[in-house]
């Protein structure tokens, strides 16, 4: 079957009948628990998650979000 490789921050706002999750550990920058979340929640049927343990571990363990620095606050005030 017709497939695509996708990267999760592409596929966000979209569903796919199928994800196929790879993880390792050598993602450090990348195992948070928003991400799995997005990656997980893109599926309409199933899931499969393919990787270490350890890795997915540390990710679900990781809730912190990093802070985003656009200017964007100051962006708006300038023009309003």
């Amino acid at each position: 079957k017709l497939s695509y490789a996708c990267s999760i921050h592409k596929m966000q706002g979209s569903e796919v009948p199928y994800v196929i999750h790879i993880i390792h550990d050598s993602q450090k920058g990348m195992l948070t628990r928003n991400l799995v979340y997005t990656a997980w929640t893109r599926a309409k049927k199933q899931v499969v998650i393919v990787g270490q343990k350890k890795a997915l571990d540390k990710a679900i363990k990781n809730n912190k979000t990093n802070i985003r620095c656009t200017l964007l606050k100051e962006r708006i005030r300038k023009e309003v």
